[in-house]
């Protein structure tokens, strides 16, 4: 949904969105939205245009130093192994160093520090752990 000083604009998938389903969504400081939308993808918006990353399928997501994307990879219902990173243009996968839970990280909302630094929380509030990812 955006404004554009009269009125608000909604879009979905009519609009080449990934999916109707937002979990998360974040901007770049060159104001691009990146929106997840669980397994089907991610969704890059430019103001204007969507690009889809159907193979990167994310509940959560966050923007760290040099507007790095990350993202948490879901493989398939939940099973996970790793967290996606945008950058020039490609996506790349790696397991945060000392990641050992055993719950997912799919399972973990990604939030980025004031100095761009990303960290994994676990969505279950039980746990009083989180993982350093950048």
């Amino acid at each position: 949904m955006s404004f554009d000083g009269t009125s608000f604009v909604a879009y979905s998938t009519a609009n080449r969105m990934a999916s109707n389903t937002v979990r998360d969504i974040i901007a770049t400081s060159t104001d691009t939205l990146w929106i997840t939308s669980g397994f089907t993808g991610v969704s890059k918006f430019d103001g204007s245009n969507f690009i889809n990353y159907p193979s990167v399928s994310s509940a959560s997501i966050a923007v760290g130093s040099s507007d790095r994307v990350y993202a948490t990879f879901l493989l398939g219902r939940g099973n996970i192994d790793s967290v996606a990173v945008y950058e020039n243009g490609t996506w790349t996968n790696f397991s945060p160093s000392g990641f050992s839970s055993k719950t997912p990280i799919g399972l973990f909302i990604l939030k980025a520090s004031a100095d761009g630094e990303i960290f994994a929380f676990p969505r279950n509030t039980r746990d009083k752990y989180y993982y350093k990812v950048s």
